[in-house]
């Protein structure tokens, strides 16, 4: 299988389903708030970040005009996510209690979810 493909795939798969648990599931961000507020686990997920970063970019960085460029561009954020909350906690904590706390976040899930189902079409 082609690691396109498979990524497009992984990627669906995760993006649909955590924007209908938040879509669906009210207390599911109210849960994500107590969560930001260890720091620890913070870091935690950074480290995790990083790492499915690194290993994503290296595995997956094909910049052409096509659709798979989306599954770069995920790697690439997921990288600069776990560099953001590894390197700068303090700042990057602060900056997603603020994202969570607003009302305005739906419209990033929306977006995740059409992301989502853009990659399982081109993946399945």
């Amino acid at each position: 299988m082609d690691i396109s493909i498979f990524l497009a795939k992984a990627w669906g798969l995760y993006l649909v389903i955590i924007s209908l648990a938040f879509l669906f599931n009210r207390s599911l961000r109210k849960r994500v708030a107590n969560l930001l507020e260890n720091e620890g686990v913070f870091l935690l997920s950074g480290l995790v970040g990083l790492v499915f970063g690194i290993l994503h970019v290296l595995a997956h960085n094909i910049w052409v005009k096509d659709w798979r460029v989306v599954v770069t561009i995920l790697g690439w954020f997921l990288l600069a996510k776990g560099v953001l909350r590894v390197g700068f906690t303090g700042p990057s904590l602060r900056a997603s209690q603020k994202l969570v706390a607003k009302k305005g976040s739906i419209w990033f899930i929306i977006v995740f979810l059409a992301v989502g189902a853009f990659l399982l079409c081109k993946g399945f």
